[in-house]
């Protein structure tokens, strides 16, 4: 009898969401929504990942391999100042995937939220981007003033 009962609920809620499509597509669209932000959160890390490993690389080419590492050795001035340049380059290139990501990810989630998905625009991911950028900034000026004295 119990089975018969939990039976008939079944149909009856199912018969009810068959009556009203409307509520199933809202909650289809807030999964796919949803998705979506994960989605762009994971894109977003992958530039994150991406930009650090630029950063890292052009920081270890100018601390390592620039004039004040490659002092001692007998690699000739221009060399080395070649390196330090190089280095710079590439920390840039990793700035700019940074800023890139950052601005690919709010164009997205702006229009997510102009399509009242109700979604904050200020995620943590975005945030950790755009301060993974300032730091970025405020080392390549460091080490540009750093070179130029």
């Amino acid at each position: 009898m119990a089975e018969m009962s939990q039976f008939n609920s079944d149909d009856k809620a199912a018969a009810a969401a068959q009556e009203n499509p409307v509520g199933k597509v809202k909650l289809a669209d807030e999964m796919a929504a949803a998705r979506t932000i994960l989605a762009m959160d994971r894109t977003l890390l992958a530039w994150i990942r991406t930009a650090l490993s630029l950063i890292g690389f052009g920081l270890a080419l100018v601390k390592f391999l620039g004039r004040s590492s490659l002092h001692d050795l007998s690699v000739p001035r221009g060399d080395a100042h070649s390196i330090e340049c190089l280095g710079l380059g590439v920390m840039t290139c990793g700035l700019a995937f940074l800023l890139c990501g950052a601005i690919d990810y709010y164009k997205a989630a702006h229009k997510l939220r102009m399509d009242n998905f109700g979604i904050s625009v200020w995620s943590r991911s975005l945030i950790m981007c755009l301060l993974l950028s300032v730091l970025t900034i405020v080392t390549i000026v460091g080490i540009i003033g750093e070179l130029l004295h």
